[in-house]
């Protein structure tokens, strides 16, 4: 999803920096609709907050934490939002290198 963005924007050339400003920067430009911005905002807060789940896990277990997140771990619910999440950043992958 960061490469994607960060491909689109220097595309478009727009300057913003993080993923939520390169998102909310391509949508009030036009070039996401307002609907696909929103879906890969909620993608990306459920990806920040399973690996920050995982990560804390890992210090709880006495583990390095890294950019891992066993999905067998996941619920199922977590695993559905999660394949959606991964469907909506392909999409924006997809966009990116036809835009």
């Amino acid at each position: 999803m960061q490469a994607a963005l960060r491909l689109f924007c220097l595309r478009k050339g727009i300057a913003a920096n993080d993923c939520r400003g390169r998102l909310s920067a391509l949508q009030k430009a036009g070039f996401i609709p307002a609907e696909k911005a929103q879906a890969l905002e909620e993608a990306l807060s459920l990806l920040l907050s399973l690996l920050l789940s995982s990560q804390m896990e890992a210090v709880k277990l006495g583990r390095s934490p890294d950019g891992w997140v066993d999905r067998r771990q996941l619920s199922e619910m977590q695993l559905t939002l999660l394949k959606q999440s991964l469907i909506e950043i392909r999409s924006l992958q997809k966009m990116s290198a036809t835009h």
